[in-house]
């Protein structure tokens, strides 16, 4: 199995090493025996390499490369593996910040955490929570990657469901609003995990009345992540607003307003994120908005969390 994904991963440009230890430390329970992925960087000067690690786990573990495409420089990679429940502790930043006197505390980190609030488990000291593990486990079925290069920098996103080429997972990684609004003719923009939409007349309308009347906020220079996720309901003003894993996409200016009532009173999403100006990320190129843009994550499963301790 070794040696035919690393030669696999080769035919797309890419360099792929298997540890012989967990690449996650700490796991508890049966977190030996799960499948962990990672991205290695070493820095020499001006110059950075990458390449990707795998600790297989068990050897009942299935891992194999379903597609590759060598002009994007991307695999399909598969994993099956039985349910293995194993516990993480999570780390301290993941949790700081969090107010552990308020009673909705477990919903605020699960959602950060991407685990479920009843598998949350801290630990007290002098009254204090002084850490907290998450119980998690691996599903009962096949589960699909997406990695490879993605302008500057390599990535790993864990797809929806299961597809055995790279466009295919190219396209549900759009998800179907953006793939709705590109089959409208809406001009869209990618810059990593993101999508950014033109915003429509009547949203133009509503976020400059909004700004007018001063019942949005206009943030300045301030991360993207936050703002879309449904449980910070109470996101505004900057001290308020940090980004608990990977490199923030940063911009110049973001409103968020309510999501537009349908006829039967409910709306699609809670919020409605746009940015203007520019959004910047150490590892894209800078893309730059004069109009308001609606901005959207892709259909990626399970953000933040996944097979192991990588960071897009």
């Amino acid at each position: 199995m070794h040696e035919n994904l690393v030669r696999r991963f080769a035919e797309a440009g890419l360099t792929l090493v298997f540890s012989d230890r967990p690449i996650v430390i700490g796991l508890r329970g049966q977190g030996d025996e799960v499948v962990q992925v990672d991205i290695q960087r070493k820095t020499n000067g001006s110059r950075r390499q990458e390449w990707f690690r795998i600790y297989p786990g068990a050897k009942t573990n299935r891992v194999e490369v379903v597609g590759t495409d060598k002009k994007y420089g991307q695999v399909v990679l598969m994993v099956h593996e039985p349910v293995r429940e194993f516990i993480e502790p999570l780390s301290y930043t993941a949790i700081s910040g969090i107010d552990f006197g308020d009673p909705s505390w477990r919903q605020v980190l699960a959602s950060r955490v991407n685990a479920r609030a009843q598998n949350l488990t801290p630990v007290y000291r002098k009254g204090r929570v002084v850490s907290v593990s998450a119980i998690r486990k691996t599903p009962d079925r096949k589960r699909h990657m997406l990695m490879g290069l993605d302008e500057r920098q390599l990535f790993i996103a864990e797809l929806p469901r299961g597809v055995s080429t790279v466009m295919g997972a190219h396209r549900i990684l759009k998800g179907g609003d953006v793939t709705l609004a590109e089959g409208s003719g809406i001009k869209t923009v990618r810059q990593g995990e993101w999508f950014f939409l033109e915003a429509s007349e009547e949203e133009n309308r509503r976020i400059e009345e909004g700004l007018t009347k001063n019942w949005l906020i206009l943030e300045r220079d301030v991360p993207i992540g936050p703002f879309t996720d449904a449980s910070n309901r109470g996101l505004g003003g900057r001290r308020r607003v940090r980004q608990f894993r990977g490199n923030p996409h940063t911009a110049d200016e973001l409103v968020v307003i309510p999501g537009n009532v349908l006829e039967h009173g409910w709306a699609v999403r809670g919020r409605e994120v746009f940015i203007r100006g520019h959004v910047r990320h150490v590892d894209h190129a800078t893309v730059t908005f004069p109009k308001w843009v609606k901005v959207l994550r892709n259909a990626e499963a399970n953000v933040g969390q996944g097979f192991g301790g990588w960071v897009d």
